[in-house]
């Protein structure tokens, strides 16, 4: 095996640079002796926060990390153009910034594989130009922390990132800046911006995304998932839910502004904006919007899409409510379009669920059957639904049918002969006695019955007579 002789420098924290071959054999030695002593750990809690050592590159072009480097930043300044940082399971702590090479960078799995930022810089930062290509796999990035805590920068270079999960950066999931990439598999959850673009942000990029989640991203303006000026997107076979704006903006999911969009097989579900584009906003562009579906998204203007000066194509897609409740702004149709009145659970046709509008307190279910109050039966017009009612004790229902009693009597649906406003089925049955009467005295009159002779044979008697009176009386 060839060992590769280096001078570069060794990054510490708060120690200078050690470039002599002498220091660099003792902290070598060193490492040596900590291994020995079981100072480094391994393991998917492992957390490794210690300064980077020197140690020997190896030929094969695979740096391995922690056991051929302490730290993905050591494993990075030390690594040819080219090279491969094979990262072990555990928790990195620390900013790491590479600039000027093509590196692979492989995780054991976004689940064991953490990277977390440290102070207030971008976890992962890259740059360099479109010759410089970036592979990432298998790693989660969380933890970058203030305005500036992004998650990943790619500034100018070429990059590939699959299976990874970018989670919980105060400065944004991504931000990129020209060049070319691909997300593939990849999950951007919890991530905000004070800007814009809670995800993502691309400045004259054109990164696409394949098969990847957008879940509960925020961003201050524009764009709570992703937000992109120039460039060209692609956003294919996605799921984009509960993303929103928090200040009177625009696109909850998506905004754009001179972009060329292409929205493919994605689903865009309950995503926020207080102004207009509860999903998708597009200010100048193009975009071709196909087999997408649009559900419970929610602004004040267009829930599902706004364009503003876009060329927007719209085809074999559905949309949740109607037409005017759904779109605003210039659209041009292809075939194929479903615009959902009946919108999975959306019994007021406003283009937003029924589950979503009674979570966010929109419209009350007094009665907490899932559906909305306007939507229950409201026999009175009073304004508060049946069922409602009867349970808060306002008005009854004896026979349990689920109708108010004086509803059903009214409108003939139950009989009342006593006209006591209670229907006859929920009261005592009535059995009407056995009479005998010579023929001759015999007429077509009924007997009036005897309610008390329905609790018994001789039940009138014993109780002092008929309905007449009591014993005393």
């Amino acid at each position: 095996m060839k060992r590769i002789a280096s001078t570069s420098t060794v990054r510490h924290f708060g120690t200078h640079a050690a470039t002599s071959a002498g220091i660099g054999t003792f902290l070598l030695a060193a490492v040596f002796i900590a291994m020995r002593g079981g100072f480094f750990t391994r393991g998917a809690n492992a957390e490794f926060i210690r300064p980077a050592v020197a140690f020997d590159a190896l030929d094969d072009g695979v740096i391995d990390v922690p056991t051929e480097a302490s730290s993905i930043q050591a494993a990075a300044d030390f690594a040819n153009n080219g090279a491969t940082i094979r990262i072990a399971p555990g928790t990195y702590v620390g900013a790491v910034v590479v600039d000027g090479k093509s590196l692979t960078i492989t995780g054991a799995g976004s689940d064991v594989t953490v990277v977390r930022g440290f102070g207030r810089s971008a976890v992962l930062s890259f740059s360099g130009s479109a010759e410089q290509r970036i592979s990432v796999t298998g790693i989660s990035v969380v933890g970058g922390r203030g305005e500036t805590g992004t998650g990943m920068i790619f500034d100018g270079v070429s990059f590939d990132v699959r299976d990874s999960h970018i989670a919980g950066n105060q400065g944004g999931g991504v931000t990129m800046r020209d060049g070319l990439g691909t997300f593939s598999g990849c999950k951007f959850d919890d991530n905000r911006s004070e800007k814009s673009g809670g995800a993502v942000s691309n400045e004259g990029g054109s990164p696409s995304f394949v098969a990847c989640t957008f879940r509960h991203n925020i961003s201050a303006t524009f764009g709570g998932a992703l937000y992109s000026k120039g460039g060209n997107v692609s956003i294919l076979a996605c799921t984009v839910e509960d993303n929103s704006t928090r200040s009177g903006a625009w696109g909850g999911a998506v905004f754009g502004e001179n972009t060329t969009f292409e929205l493919h097989g994605t689903d865009f579900t309950r995503n926020r904006s207080i102004e207009s584009g509860g999903a998708v906003y597009l200010l100048g562009g193009i975009a071709d919007v196909s087999r997408c579906t649009f559900t419970g998204n929610f602004s004040d203007e267009a829930r599902s899409l706004f364009s503003r000066g876009a060329g927007v194509r719209i085809a074999s897609s559905r949309l949740c409510g109607a037409e005017a409740f759904a779109l605003g702004g210039d659209f041009a149709f292809g075939d194929g379009n479903v615009f959902d009145t009946s919108c999975f659970g959306d019994c007021n046709q406003n283009g937003v669920s029924d589950e979503e509008e009674i979570a966010m307190g929109w419209i009350s279910d007094r009665d907490g059957n899932g559906v909305p109050d306007s939507c229950d039966p409201d026999c009175n017009s009073n304004g508060l639904p049946d069922g409602y009612e009867v349970s808060a004790g306002f008005a009854q229902d004896m026979n349990a049918n689920g109708l108010i009693d004086i509803c059903e009597i009214r409108s003939g649906l139950a009989l009342d002969v006593d006209n006591d406003w209670i229907p006859d089925d929920a009261q005592m049955p009535v059995i009407a006695p056995t009479v005998t009467t010579p023929a001759a005295t015999q007429s077509n009159t009924v007997p009036v019955p005897d309610p008390f002779d329905a609790w018994g044979p001789g039940m009138s008697s014993r109780m002092g007579g008929s309905m007449g009176g009591f014993p005393g009386q």
